[in-house]
């Protein structure tokens, strides 16, 4: 089977919806050879991962669900990266 990358999938989401474990991304990464953290283009497909449990892939596949947790460049936020009376402001 194929997948299509979606915006902001990783590896590691594919796995988990199309393989149902995390287990599944090693699969996944040597079928299509990729880095387990290699970032994704979005719209390309690859070649799905062996099935490690059927009841979470089949849980993703009902209710249409595609997890996307790949953290983009340029992403940044959060108290850690703001500077206390520059841009967070404590009242």
């Amino acid at each position: 089977m194929i997948a299509k990358i979606k915006d902001n999938q990783s590896l590691i989401d594919l796995a988990i919806q199309t393989g149902g474990s995390i287990e599944a991304v090693f699969d996944l990464a040597i079928k299509n050879n990729l880095s387990i953290t290699e970032s994704l283009v979005v719209g390309t497909t690859i070649a799905t991962a062996a099935v490690v449990a059927s009841q979470i892939v089949n849980y993703y596949a009902t209710r249409r669900l595609t997890p996307a947790t790949d953290i983009t460049d340029g992403v940044t936020g959060g108290i850690g990266a703001m500077g206390i009376e520059i841009d967070f402001v404590v009242n």
